[in-house]
């Protein structure tokens, strides 16, 4: 999964995935995600917005209802995706 931060694409999250307890797990190479997702002016968060436990391949309908639980105290938290240009 790429996270898209000022026109820049960065490979953090792989297509591949671990199983933990029947559980599909992605791992976040950090090393490329953080600069991006804690050290630019606005928070990347494309991990949160496209979140691969509720993606339609891979949904899990209790996963699924804690997640927009998640996204609607985030949004009235005050968060807000990021407007980007490009693909």
């Amino acid at each position: 999964m790429a996270h898209h931060n000022g026109g820049t694409y960065v490979q953090a999250i792989p297509k591949e995935f671990i199983t933990t307890d029947g559980h599909r797990r992605w791992l976040t190479d950090m090393e490329k995600c953080y600069p991006y997702s804690r050290l630019a002016a606005d928070y990347c968060h494309v991990c949160v917005d496209a979140c691969p436990y509720i993606h339609k391949e891979n949904r899990v309908e209790t996963t699924k209802a804690q997640y927009k639980q998640f996204m609607q105290a985030r949004k009235a938290a005050g968060y807000r995706t990021p407007k980007t240009s490009g693909a």
